[in-house]
């Protein structure tokens, strides 16, 4: 059965069917200016209702009772349910009479409210539910990883700092004992090899003529000294004798108890503090004529 709707907007007529306004809840878009209404409020002709009839013994059936409109459904233009898309556009002269006011459409429906998501089948989109239930666990996820991160790079820090600050704040030097033992390092004063200097230094031969065979006693002067405003520990030192063609031919490493006075082994290296050294050697059998002196940390 074929009806005509008009747009209320711009007042375009359409052709549609009961079929189509049933299956699509009533809605109609304007095929002119795209205005999505209630197509079955704004019929031009009436639609069909269903009324109970009673028999009678005359020729003809009268009815005996008013039409029983069996559902009524309220409905509203701007529903977001589907609507027909761009029904046949009727073509027809402007009406010279003024408008008619809408007819009451009653169509077998079931009544419902906008905001009644139950009964439409409305349920809230499943990405907003997704990030609603997560974001809490994602911003406790990245502030546990946070605190982790943080707590690695304050380690990282005391383990390349730590004689620094055992130096600079003594009382920490438990703690980062303590620390030490887990990555079997050590912690000790600061150490800065650049600010300990060694001067006039010299190796001193025998007055005699070396004999062949014979050990050939010399000894090596020099002064040391730790140029920090803080204190240091005592360097390891490296002695190279050489022959005549410049090529080292004795090699002999010496630690702060080898080489340091009884009275300064238990002491750190002052700042400022010179000491003036004198190291014997003694060398068998090989003529030397120079030698390097070098200090290092382990």
């Amino acid at each position: 059965m074929s009806l005509v709707t008009r747009c209320p907007k711009c007042q375009s007529d359409f052709v549609v069917s009961l079929e189509q306004l049933r299956a699509h809840e009533g809605l109609v878009r304007c095929g002119q200016c795209k205005h999505i209404f209630d197509g079955e409020a704004a019929l031009l002709s009436d639609l069909p209702t269903l009324t109970s009839l009673v028999s009678t013994p005359s020729a003809a059936a009268q009815p005996t009772t008013q039409p029983a409109v069996l559902r009524h459904r309220e409905r509203q233009a701007s529903d977001t349910a589907p609507f027909i898309s761009d029904p046949m556009l009727i073509d027809r002269p402007e009406p010279s009479a003024p408008e008619r006011a809408e007819p009451t459409i009653s169509v077998q429906g079931e009544a419902r409210l906008r905001g009644d998501v139950s009964t439409v089948g409305r349920t809230q989109p499943e990405f907003l539910s997704d990030h609603e239930d997560t974001s809490g666990l994602k911003t406790l996820i990245w502030s546990f990883a946070s605190f982790f991160a943080l707590i690695a790079v304050l380690t990282q820090l005391a383990y390349v700092y730590r004689n620094d600050l055992a130096t600079s704040i003594p009382s920490l030097k438990p703690a980062l004992t303590t620390l030490c033992e887990s990555f079997k390092c050590e912690v000790s004063l600061v150490r800065h090899l650049d600010r300990i200097t060694i001067d006039g230094s010299s190796l001193e031969r025998p007055s005699e003529p070396q004999i062949e065979g014979r050990a050939a006693v010399m000894t090596l002067a020099f002064s040391m000294r730790n140029r920090l405003t803080q204190p240091q520990p005592w360097p390891h030192l490296l002695v190279e004798l050489k022959d005549a063609s410049n090529t080292p031919v004795v090699r002999k490493r010496l630690s702060p108890v080898d080489y340091l006075p009884p009275q300064f082994k238990d002491k750190p290296f002052q700042p400022n503090q010179e000491l003036n050294l004198r190291l014997p050697i003694e060398v068998t059998g090989l003529q030397i004529t120079g030698f390097q002196l070098t200090r290092y940390f382990p």
